[in-house]
């Protein structure tokens, strides 16, 4: 996994810590106790199996003394390649990697099982913590059936009559011979606003315009995005996956009353 500005490239990086809770995902260091944890990168809820693809997974490290100590995080992929995380100062507290380096996660592959090691640098010397394993795999392959998911955001969300907002959908199907996928936009009243085929090598994002008229009446608007299989020669198609967002259509009046009362 290869440490670059705005792009964190995990080489495989899988399933942090803990396959089993209370396992491995605990205690790296006897004392003090620092854990190491790998969490979705949204949600930052405990995960150990992720997909291949950009921001699917991020690190939570958790120094629960009241001390700094100076750390090494390592991590070992699936081509055995070691590279250093994070070389640094972990104050008391919990952290999560992407901020502790100001980068996003890439897990690039090939799928398999990786590792990670939390390394505590004490005057005496550089004391080892345990490897600890995780996983990483395609998730819109055949095997994987089940695991087809969109996320869906809108920025900024709120958004002046007669201005835009950038739609940003990701997802891990991608069309190929046997079955296609494409994504439906559908708008607040139920209308279908766009469609968009999911082309791209999985996982993909997708970036949107969206234009927002001058008439349209302030207040609350919920766009809502599914993902959608087909079969080339049939007529059968299913319904896979589903994400909304909701943004805020803003007066002029109510951005400057806003601005002068900030």
């Amino acid at each position: 996994m290869l440490l670059n500005l705005g792009s964190l490239d995990l080489g495989s990086l899988g399933s942090f810590m803990g396959e089993a809770r209370g396992q491995e995902r605990w205690r790296i260091i006897p004392y003090p106790r620092i854990t190491v944890e790998t969490v979705d990168y949204y949600t930052k809820a405990p995960r150990t199996s992720f997909c291949l693809g950009r921001n699917q997974i991020d690190i939570r490290l958790s120094n629960n003394s009241y001390e700094s100590y100076y750390v090494h995080l390592i991590n070992r992929d699936t081509r055995e390649v070691t590279r250093t995380l994070y070389r640094g100062w972990l104050g008391p507290g919990t952290h999560y990697l992407s901020d502790l380096t100001g980068s996003t996660f890439d897990i690039q592959g090939p799928p398999g099982v990786e590792s990670i090691r939390l390394d505590l640098d004490r005057d005496s010397g550089l004391e080892d913590g345990r490897w600890v394993r995780f996983t990483t795999r395609y998730c819109d392959r055949p095997e994987d059936p089940g695991h087809l998911w969109i996320t869906a955001s809108i920025s900024p969300r709120v958004i002046p009559q007669g201005g835009s907002g950038l739609i940003t959908i990701r997802t891990n199907a991608s069309s190929r011979s046997s079955v296609r996928y494409y994504l439906e936009i559908y708008n607040s009243w139920g209308n279908l606003w766009r469609r968009v085929e999911a082309w791209k090598r999985a996982p993909g994002t997708y970036d949107l315009e969206l234009v927002v008229g001058r008439e349209t009446p302030p207040g609350a608007l919920t766009y809502t995005v599914e993902l959608w299989s087909e079969t080339p020669g049939y007529r059968h198609r299913r319904l896979e996956a589903r994400s909304s967002f909701t943004f805020r259509v803003a007066s002029d009046y109510y951005l400057s009353e806003r601005f002068w009362n900030y």
